[in-house]
C-alpha cells in the first residue's frame, strides 16, 4: 500500500461512565418475547456489559442510552439486538477494559480493537472484522518512524503502541494520553511535536476537529518497525473463558461481513476504501 495522506478529523470525547462491579453469577441470555439467535452466558441477566474505549469513530456512547455511535457501537447493538440482551456501554480506558473482562465486569469490548497475541493470553479474540492502519499525525507532514526520532510523539495510553514507539524513539520522547482527542489538543497547543494511532481515528478526529494544519499520514510498512506500521486486524475482545459468546460473535461477524454491513458502517466513517475490508 503506497503513503498516503488521509483527510483530517476530530469528535467531542464521549462523557464518561463510572465502572460498577458486578457480582451475579452468570446467567443465561435471554430477553420477553425476543427468540435470540444465540445462546450464552452474561454477566448481567438480560444484558451485554460493553467495555467501551469511547473515541470516534469507534464508539459514541449516549449517557442514558442503550445505543452508541460509531463503527463498534453499531455492531455491538445489533449484534445485542439480536441476542435479545439489553446493550450497557461504560466508558473506560484501555488498561481498565482488559481489567474489565479479565475480572468478570464486562462481556466484551469496543473501541477498534486489535487482536495481539499479548491480548490473547488474558482475553478471547474473534477473527477479524475488518483491517485498520497505522499513522502519524503532525503539523509537518511527517510521515515515518524514523522521522519521529528527536521529536516529542503522543500515544494513547495501553494501545499496543507504546512500547514498540519508546523501544523505536526512547521513553522520555514519548507521552502517553488517555485518548487521541488529547494528543491533539496538545499537538495543536504545541507540547508534542506529532502523534500515533489508527489512521482512521486519527483522520476522523482530525476533521471532525475542523484542524486544516494538521495532516495524518498513513505509514507504509517498515521491516524495521513492524510493530508500528503493519496495522492490524479489528476483532471483538471479551471474556477468555466463555466460548459461546466468542463462537457467536464470530458467526454474527460472518454474517455482516457477507451481508455489507461490515463495508457500509465503515463507510459511514470514512473508511470506504476496500483495503479495510480486504487484505
Amino acid at each position: 500500500m503506497s503513503k498516503k495522506t488521509l483527510a483530517i478529523a476530530a469528535v467531542c470525547a464521549s462523557a464518561a461512565l463510572l465502572l460498577t462491579g458486578c457480582t451475579e453469577a452468570p446467567t443465561q441470555a435471554a430477553s420477553g418475547n425476543c427468540t435470540p439467535e444465540w445462546e450464552f452466558e452474561t454477566i448481567q441477566d438480560g444484558k451485554l456489559v460493553i467495555a467501551a474505549v469511547g473515541t470516534l469513530p469507534y464508539v459514541d456512547i449516549r449517557p442514558g442510552s442503550t445505543e452508541a455511535g460509531g463503527i463498534d457501537g453499531s455492531f455491538y447493538t445489533e449484534f445485542a439486538k439480536r441476542a435479545c440482551l439489553t446493550p450497557e456501554f461504560r466508558s473506560l480506558g484501555g488498561p481498565a477494559a482488559v481489567a474489565a473482562m479479565t475480572e468478570g465486569q464486562a462481556d466484551v469490548a469496543a473501541g477498534g480493537w486489535y487482536a495481539t497475541p499479548a491480548r490473547g493470553e488474558s482475553i478471547g479474540q474473534t477473527l477479524p472484522v475488518w483491517f485498520n492502519y497505522n499513522g502519524i499525525v503532525s503539523a509537518s507532514g511527517l510521515g515515518t518512524v524514523e522521522e519521529l526520532k528527536g521529536k516529542t510523539v503522543g500515544v494513547v495510553g495501553g494501545s499496543v503502541y507504546v512500547a514498540p514507539l519508546e523501544k523505536a524513539v526512547g521513553a522520555d520522547h514519548v507521552r502517553q494520553y488517555q485518548s487521541a482527542d488529547a494528543i491533539l489538543q496538545d499537538l495543536k497547543a504545541g507540547r508534542i511535536e506529532a502523534g500515533i494511532g489508527t489512521a482512521v481515528e486519527l483522520g476522523h478526529q482530525v476533521q471532525a476537529r475542523g484542524e486544516t494544519n494538521l495532516q495524518v499520514v498513513v505509514l507504509d510498512e517498515d521491516p524495521k518497525y513492524p510493530d508500528l506500521t503493519q496495522g492490524g486486524d479489528v476483532n471483538f475482545p471479551h471474556t477468555k473463558d466463555n466460548a459461546a459468546l466468542g463462537d457467536a460473535l464470530e458467526e454474527y461477524i460472518a454474517d455482516i461481513q457477507s451481508n455489507g454491513t461490515v463495508e457500509r458502517v465503515l463507510a459511514e466513517y470514512g473508511a470506504g476504501d476496500p483495503k479495510y475490508t480486504t487484505k
